[in-house]
């Protein structure tokens, strides 16, 4: 039985849920502000106090009108506060498996991607799905089930996103406690790479490097990488939405995304991949090398056709030079693969002066780097196209003739070396 007080608080309680039962919105929102200052800060105990032991309640309907009322964004802030008193009680996790169970990870997810809502209460969404995130692997792994990498990401790849720092924070606590997923953030990580955001790139990089260190098997991890490369497939010459770059190497207009393409993801594949780990090294030199070899039957192709490919190839080359130029071992392995040939294919291609250059740039090093490339190379060129060759690698495409690029693209010698073997004659 109840004491005097119990019953009265008891009948408090329950004249309280009435009232929230039979309210408006407007009625509900000063219920709202009065609970969020009443108990900011409280531990799971005392709101069980507070609520005579039935706080879970109160929950269960803060969930539902949550999830019946977001789309809106009817006094959606302080909606959010009250759960955050919730969620972050102290103690134990009731509250939070309490609020998982009533959908309220759907419903988070589901706010970032309304288009409606502010961006302090998108933000606040964040926080609380990290708090949830945090609280161990099956929560999280409940995030990852929802589909909440792709949300997040999704919120990422938004302009106007402002905590930034704290969304990744967010992704780094999902690849921490949900190893399960790895493969899925992995690939919506990557997609991230059509935002034009350099803090973004930047901490996707570093996201990217921390799942490379935490999956079993860095294999993974390739192939959606060198996919990226693909994104160059779509209209680099969109009318009012491109970026004109005229530099040494770079003369084309591109999307926004194929800038982040062609100039960061170089970049990126190379500090992502760090050393470039033994285990992940021959599948990303192999799937470089394949994104330089020309595409049969496409002579007679439309050039508009076959822009994105042309930056694939422009692309991959530079990823090489990278690579190459941080590891002495990636260059002797590349040219064990026949890298020499793709090259010289690459640079007698008229129809794309960046893929020249790229090419040039990356057969340079090799040239300065390996004494018996420079003796193949410069015989394949010839002495005078060599000569221009070697004066300024990025421009002297610009005046190749026609015959001079046909000999390039018709050279049948390989110059494949034994790894050992190139190993040795690197200049140090």
């Amino acid at each position: 039985m109840f004491g005097q007080d119990e019953s009265s608080s008891v009948d408090r309680v329950l004249g309280f849920l009435r009232e929230w039962d039979r309210g408006s919105d407007a009625a509900r929102k000063r219920m709202l502000d009065s609970f969020v200052r009443q108990n900011s800060g409280n531990s799971s105990g005392d709101l069980e106090l507070h609520f005579s032991h039935v706080s879970s309640l109160f929950l269960a309907r803060l969930s539902t009108n949550l999830r019946l009322t977001c789309m809106f964004g009817a006094y959606l802030g302080l909606q959010l506060r009250a759960v955050e008193i919730f969620l972050r009680a102290t103690d134990h996790d009731q509250y939070r498996r309490e609020f998982v169970e009533h959908g309220g990870v759907l419903t988070l997810l589901d706010i970032l991607s309304l288009t409606n809502i502010k961006e302090t209460d998108k933000s606040h969404v964040v926080k609380l799905l990290l708090i949830i995130s945090n609280s161990g692997p099956k929560f999280s792994e409940i995030i990852c089930e929802c589909e909440g990498v792709k949300a997040i990401t999704g919120y990422l790849s938004e302009s106007h996103v402002t905590e930034v720092q704290e969304t990744f924070n967010l992704l780094e606590s999902l690849l921490l406690e949900s190893s399960k997923y790895h493969q899925q953030t992995c690939n919506h990580l990557i997609k991230l790479w059509s935002c034009s955001s350099e803090k973004v790139q930047k901490l996707v990089t570093h996201c990217l490097h921390t799942l490379l260190g935490q999956m079993a098997s860095g294999h993974n991890i390739v192939q959606p990488l060198l996919n990226t490369l693909t994104l160059m497939n779509l209209d680099v010459q969109e009318e009012g939405k491109c970026l004109h770059v005229n530099t040494h190497n770079l003369h084309t207009s591109y999307t926004r995304l194929g800038f982040c393409v062609f100039v960061c993801l170089p970049a990126a594949i190379h500090q992502i991949l760090g050393s470039v780990d033994l285990k992940v090294r021959p599948a990303l030199l192999t799937g470089l090398l394949a994104q330089l070899q020309p595409p049969e039957d496409t002579a007679e192709e439309n050039f508009e056709n076959m822009k994105g490919v042309f930056m694939q190839q422009a692309t991959a080359a530079k990823t090489i030079r990278l690579l190459c130029q941080s590891s002495q071992e990636v260059s002797a392995e590349l040219l064990s693969l026949g890298v020499v040939k793709r090259l010289l294919f690459l640079m007698g291609n008229r129809r794309h002066v960046d893929s020249q250059i790229q090419a040039g740039l990356t057969l340079k090093y090799f040239v300065d780097s390996f004494p018996v490339v420079l003796t193949h190379v410069s015989r394949v060129m010839g002495a005078s196209l060599f000569k221009a060759f070697m004066h300024k690698a990025e421009d002297f495409c610009t005046n190749m003739t026609e015959t001079e690029a046909a000999n390039l693209q018709a050279n049948e010698a390989e110059l494949v070396l034994d790894v050992k073997d190139s190993a040795a004659v690197v200049q140090q």
